[in-house]
């Protein structure tokens, strides 16, 4: 492994991390709902380091999905907090795929 293949599962990894961590401090999730947002954090920095296409795909489907959520509900003019850190965690996603398969 490289040392930006390293570095793009560290960022990608830790924004995850730290957002369960976050949520789990306010009291927005519970235990269970941890565990499994950690299962799916493993799950897609294997898919990052060994099957890199498919977690390109993963996440470009999430930022074109959460993106049209964002422009097709009809919402206020702020923009909703749960869509906005959806689409912050995809578009880090998108970074680190660029990161690993560039760098």
């Amino acid at each position: 492994m490289l040392l930006h293949q390293l570095l793009a599962i560290i960022i990608y990894s830790g924004w995850h991390y730290g957002r369960v961590f976050h949520d789990n401090q306010r009291n927005k999730i519970d235990f269970q709902q941890a565990f499994v947002r950690v299962l799916l954090i493993l799950l897609m920095s294997y898919f990052l380091y060994a099957k890199t296409l498919l977690f390109f795909a993963i996440i470009l489907s999430k930022f074109l999905y959460d993106l049209f959520i964002i422009v097709t509900t009809p919402q206020p003019i702020t923009i909703n907090e749960v869509n906005k850190h959806n689409m912050y965690d995809a578009i880090v996603g998108l970074l680190c795929c660029a990161i690993y398969t560039i760098g």
